[in-house]
């Protein structure tokens, strides 16, 4: 442990990949934006939790009913994507991960949103 902590996961490979996972959380906060669908990546680096709504969500006091009913949706669609994700929504990011496997996932919530945008926006109006 300590050879790879010293030798192997350096205080720079740890900024790059940290910088990386941040980029790519950015990214899909882009893609919903642009999609205009109530989605959100919440998260720090490499842990990323997907919510429905289109802020942050600070406490879990302001996790919707709405989000809290499609995240089974998210995570079986997901996984027919052949993407894991957890079931209440979260992504986790490990170093051996390259872009290809950040471009499955952001095209795998893309079509997810093509398939259910409707589905997404009368769930979270109902649960207002």
């Amino acid at each position: 442990g300590c050879a790879e902590m010293g030798k192997i996961y350096t205080p720079q490979r740890a900024q790059e990949f940290l910088e990386w996972s941040e980029a790519f959380r950015l990214s899909l906060n882009e893609l919903f934006a642009a999609r205009d669908v109530p989605m959100y990546a919440n998260g720090m680096g490499s842990i990323i939790a997907i919510h429905f709504s289109r802020k942050p969500t600070k406490r879990t006091s302001e996790i919707s009913a709405g989000c809290l009913a499609l995240r089974p949706l998210l995570h079986l669609e997901m996984l027919l994507e052949g993407v894991l994700i957890c079931s209440r929504g979260d992504f986790f990011l490990s170093l051996p991960m390259t872009g290809d496997h950040l471009s499955r996932a952001r095209d795998s919530l893309d079509r997810f949103m093509d398939r259910h945008k409707p589905l997404i926006n009368e769930v979270l109006h109902a649960s207002q």
